[in-house]
C-alpha cells in the first residue's frame, strides 16, 4: 500500500492490491488517524465496519479478486469531519437500493 497526495481534495490516497489481506492494513492506518483526530471509540468502530465492507465489496465484487487490479482509498480526516472514498478498477457492482441485501452479509447501503 502506498500513500500520496490526491489532486481532487483528498489529503491522502492509498493504492492497494485486490487482496483481502490488505483490508486490515488499511483499517489499522485509518484507526491511527481517527484516534489522532480525537474521534470517540463508537465512531471509530462504526467507521471501521463501513470501510471494511466498502473495501471487501471493491475487491470481491468490483475487481472480481483480480490481482492485476487496484483499490484506491482517498481520505481526509480532521477533528470535525472525515471523508473516505473507496474505488475499485472494475466495472462496478450491484448497489443496494432496498432494505434487504441481495446476498448474505452486513450490507452497506451507501456503497457506490
Amino acid at each position: 500500500m502506498t500513500g500520496d497526495v490526491l489532486p481532487d481534495g483528498y489529503e491522502t490516497v492509498c493504492d492497494s492490491d485486490s487482496n483481502l489481506g490488505e483490508v486490515r492494513l488499511l483499517q489499522d492506518r485509518l484507526e491511527a488517524v481517527f484516534r489522532a483526530a480525537g474521534y470517540p471509540e463508537g465512531d471509530l468502530f462504526a467507521t471501521q465496519l463501513a470501510v471494511e465492507e466498502a473495501l471487501v465489496n471493491a475487491i470481491r465484487h468490483d475487481n472480481q479478486l483480480d490481482p492485476d487490479k487496484k483499490v484506491r482509498v482517498g481520505y481526509t480526516i480532521t477533528p470535525g469531519r472525515f471523508d473516505i472514498l473507496v474505488a475499485g478498477e472494475g466495472s462496478g457492482f450491484y448497489r443496494l437500493t432496498g432494505p434487504t441485501p441481495p446476498t448474505p452479509g452486513r450490507g452497506c447501503p451507501d456503497d457506490r
